[in-house]
């Protein structure tokens, strides 16, 4: 009886009467007399590949890829494969190699030197993982990664050529690039010209939108204030008016009260004056003769009006 251990980098499989039994990773176990074991890797394993070939425009090209896989189900890799010693990975990557190279011929044969150098990661790689996915499932493996990383020209002149041809097509691009991108600036510039000028429309606008209410109450209140100063000077005008009606009415007033005043003054005076007319004379009233003081008649009747107002 033998005690075995596995790594955490191993499966522990054991085989008793023709019967295979996986343990798992990192197990130990008792192996009693007549059972058989082997020990199959559980970590990720890494299979190269590469091959030269001509493309279908007669272009030889050299071609190396990758796969990643590791064992899903060890107890059918054990019986597909030998792991008591390194035979069994090696078996195992030659078979995958194989495979690779034999799906990536069929597909270069069919395919242009710029389809096979730009299609690398796509056409090629995925052909490459189909073919396989058909073949290791029936091995207890699983592919992590397919990668055709690598396609070059085999000649020098011609790879010299198409370098040349890649680095003036890039230089070409590249110019070609800044042109667009300068065009791109000069566009934008135009563009945010545009549209500064527009908002600065819209904000003159906007302030308009919002002085011309402030305009209008401004003129509105203008108009009150005018409308009443009209009717202060309307009525300033009509007091005025009254004023000098008044003022009129009283000098009107004066007037009068100033000529009544100088008849009553001058009654002395008329009277004496009178007096004088007939100074010295012998006066004889005949009946018809009273025409004579028919001339002073006015004067004494105004002269009486007089003294009855002093009076």
């Amino acid at each position: 009886m033998a005690f075995i251990k596995s790594k955490p980098n191993e499966y522990l499989v054991a085989v008793k009467g023709g019967k295979i039994t996986n343990l798992g990773v990192a197990r130990s176990s008792f192996m009693w007399p007549g059972q058989s074991y082997i020990l199959v890797p559980s970590t990720q394993i890494e299979a190269e590949f590469a091959m030269t070939q001509e493309t279908s425009d007669g272009i030889a090209l050299r071609f190396k890829g990758i796969v990643v896989y590791h064992i899903s189900n060890p107890e059918i890799a054990a019986q597909k494969f030998d792991f008591s010693a390194e035979e069994g990975l090696a078996q195992i990557n030659h078979f995958i190699s194989n495979v690779s190279l034999g799906e990536l011929r069929d597909k270069v044969s069919h395919m242009k030197m710029d389809e096979c150098i730009n299609e690398r990661k796509t056409t090629l790689t995925d052909a490459i993982t189909q073919e396989l996915s058909k073949v290791v499932e029936s091995w207890g493996i699983k592919i992590s990664i397919v990668q055709v990383a690598q396609v070059f020209i085999v000649e020098e002149k011609i790879r010299r050529q198409l370098e040349a041809e890649v680095r003036n097509t890039l230089r070409a691009n590249s110019e070609l690039s800044d042109i667009k991108t300068a065009e791109a600036i000069s566009l934008e510039e135009s563009a945010s010209k545009v549209r500064i000028k527009q908002e600065e429309s819209e904000n003159e606008k906007k302030v308009m939108a919002l002085d011309t209410p402030l305009k209008i109450f401004e003129a509105e209140q203008d108009l009150l204030t005018m409308a009443k100063m009209l009717e202060l000077y309307k009525l300033k005008e009509q007091m005025n008016m009254q004023k000098a009606k008044a003022n009129l009415a009283v000098e009107v007033e004066e007037n009068s009260v100033r000529k009544e005043m100088i008849s009553l003054e001058q009654i002395p005076q008329i009277a004496d004056s009178i007096s004088k007319v007939y100074q010295g004379a012998n006066l004889t009233f005949y009946k018809d003769s009273s025409d004579v003081m028919a001339g002073l008649k006015p004067v004494l009747d105004l002269l009486g009006d007089a003294l009855t107002l002093k009076k």
